[in-house]
């Protein structure tokens, strides 16, 4: 048997402000409690918050993604600054 460290995967998400706009989706989602990240050989509490958008553009899907990481008090499940920042993620079909 193998054993390794790692969280356990289970995130739930609250999906809202989904807006359908001719060749255009665009909707909000915000983690429910936390989830466990990878943080210096341990882990850390965090949740995100994300916009998501997907548009066709000359026949091909295009999927961005633009999310806000959120540290979080396991204990109280206050959110507050994480102080870790990801650049937008932009997806084109091929």
């Amino acid at each position: 048997m193998v054993y390794y460290n790692a969280p356990a995967e289970a995130v739930v998400s609250a999906i809202y402000d989904v807006q359908l706009s001719g060749d255009s989706l665009r909707f909000k989602e915000d983690q429910a409690l936390y989830r466990d990240q990878p943080s210096d050989g341990g882990w850390k509490p965090v949740a995100f918050q994300a916009e998501h958008h997907l548009l066709m553009k000359n026949g091909k899907l295009h999927y961005e993604y633009n999310g806000e990481c959120l540290g979080v008090d396991g204990a109280t499940l206050k959110r507050g600054a994480s102080g870790d920042a990801y650049p937008a993620f932009i997806s084109v079909e091929k």
